[in-house]
């Protein structure tokens, strides 16, 4: 009789246990995530709480479906609706196996994906307190469990992040004691992929592409690199628009314009996926950079229906070139005036765009095309503008940018010697102009010294960045010479 009673009571508690099953249904319905079908995923996930209401699974890709919503529709009234999902999810995880390595990882992921949400809004003393308990969350998980391989993916876009932390933030991960490289979260990021791979198991695969492809647009040295693992997006991205985003911009960024363009116009779309209006954009954009005009139906579509922060001032200014490129005046400043009405400021590019509009100055339409050819990848167009003749040059800034713009072409040319000199030029006559220049250009040197080795002049250029006043992609730029130094450390 006592042992039927023990026996009854661990079945009893077994059951009460909340448990992390990945069953078909739960694979089934995470693939529909991905696919950002997700209304069939929620389905998909009410019955698996209806039937397993032990499985935790559900509350984990719930929370997916949440923050895929925020960062792509980037609607402050959907943020503000979803948010309150959190302490729920928090406080259901927290039931969960204290046994199980997935624990920790789930309430780590939560925090991580809202911090990431939070960030979208400017809400950064929250997103700074979630990613510090996600970042202890898997590190207490990587001591108890240490084959548990999901924990590299967490890690490593932890210490991508903590990594590439500006200046001014930096307190944030010395109060945290938070430590971490770029170089070390991507090749965690890659490790996993490559142990799902051997595994033939894709689960968490497209975020950890999707993430990588963040880290190769953002802080890559080498445009001619290889893309990594691009067979395993080329055969994601027919199906999912988050790989056909990730393997687009990684198109772009290794100067494969056309193939980008390919991809983007025959994409599957299907009227159940959660609409992702920044594909129009990144199209138009595309084309754009080959003096296409026939990239407004894209720019317009997305102005036309996407109702979040961002790009919207970039594309309305994108739009304006478009006309300009044609002479056409009076469209371009119709656009320009769009962008004063409608633009956000929160992005580099948005700024930039508002700038231009206030200013009331049309860009030089020379060396507009040369840098729209040369964001495509037509390196010999590109120069082929400028060489035409030098007397479109109105002015010192054009003059700046007109070497800048040569510096650029013959350095993605595989021409280093004419690009240093070109880079210097722009460097004499840029540094105290508060257009981004003569820093860029000091960035861009300190990278061909790095790759040749030359480490003291690398680093005199990267600091040489990093203290020039200047106010357009400040950021970022500063942020790959900062890079660039942390890479230099590890090396040398």
């Amino acid at each position: 009789m006592r042992l039927f009673f023990l026996t009854c009571l661990v079945l009893v508690s077994a059951a009460l246990f909340a448990q992390y099953d990945f069953n078909n249904r739960c694979r089934l319905a995470y693939e529909e995530i991905v696919r950002l079908n997700f209304q069939d995923a929620s389905t998909l996930l009410s019955l698996e709480r209806s039937e397993n209401p032990g499985n935790l699974i559900p509350v984990l890709f719930g929370n997916y479906i949440d923050f895929l919503t925020i960062l792509i529709g980037e609607e402050e009234n959907q943020f503000i609706q979803l948010k309150g999902n959190y302490q729920e999810r928090i406080r259901l995880l927290e039931k969960g196996n204290r046994n199980s390595p997935y624990y920790l990882f789930s309430l780590a992921q939560v925090n991580l994906q809202w911090a990431f949400a939070r960030i979208k809004f400017g809400d950064y003393l929250r997103a700074a307190l979630e990613i510090q308990k996600s970042y202890r969350f898997l590190k207490e998980n990587q001591a108890k469990f240490p084959e548990f391989k999901p924990n590299l993916l967490g890690m490593g876009m932890l210490h991508v992040l903590v990594g590439s932390v500006p200046d001014n933030y930096q307190w944030v991960t010395g109060l945290f004691s938070m430590e971490g490289s770029i170089k070390q979260g991507v090749d965690e990021i890659s490790e996993y992929i490559e142990w799902s791979v051997k595994q033939n198991d894709d689960f968490l695969v497209p975020e950890a592409l999707f993430f990588l492809s963040f880290v190769n647009i953002n802080f890559s040295v080498d445009r001619s690199e290889g893309i990594p693992f691009e067979e395993k997006l080329r055969s994601m991205a027919p199906e999912s628009p988050l790989m056909t985003f990730a393997y687009g911009r990684m198109l772009i960024k290794h100067g494969r314009n056309d193939d980008a363009i390919l991809l983007f116009r025959n994409r599957i779309s299907d009227e159940k996926q959660f609409t992702f209006y920044y594909l129009d954009y990144l199209t138009g954009l595309c084309m754009l950079h080959k003096l296409d005009i026939e990239c407004r139906p894209y720019f317009y579509r997305f102005v036309s229906n996407f109702r979040g922060m961002n790009y919207i001032a970039e594309a309305w200014q994108k739009l304006a070139w478009s006309y300009i490129l044609e002479g056409d005046t009076v469209n371009y400043f119709a656009c320009m005036d769009k962008v004063r009405k409608y633009g956000n400021t929160f992005t580099d590019e948005d700024k930039i765009a508002l700038k231009e509009a206030e200013s009331g100055y049309i860009p030089n339409v020379i060396l507009l095309k040369s840098r729209l050819l040369f964001d495509g990848a037509y390196f010999t167009s590109a120069e082929e503008e400028l060489l035409k003749s030098s007397r479109f040059l109105r002015n010192a800034l054009d003059s700046t940018e007109y070497f800048y713009r040569l510096g650029r072409i013959n350095d993605a040319s595989g021409k280093f010697i004419s690009a240093r000199s070109y880079y210097l030029k722009t460097i004499e006559r840029g540094s105290d102009l508060k257009r981004y220049f003569a820093a860029n250009a000091a960035l861009n040197l300190g990278i061909i010294y790095e790759n040749e080795e030359n480490v003291k002049d690398a680093e005199k250029y990267f600091r040489l960045c990093r203290s020039l006043d200047f106010d357009e992609y400040e950021t970022g730029i500063k942020q790959k010479a900062k890079a660039g130094l942390n890479r230099l450390n590890e090396k040398y």
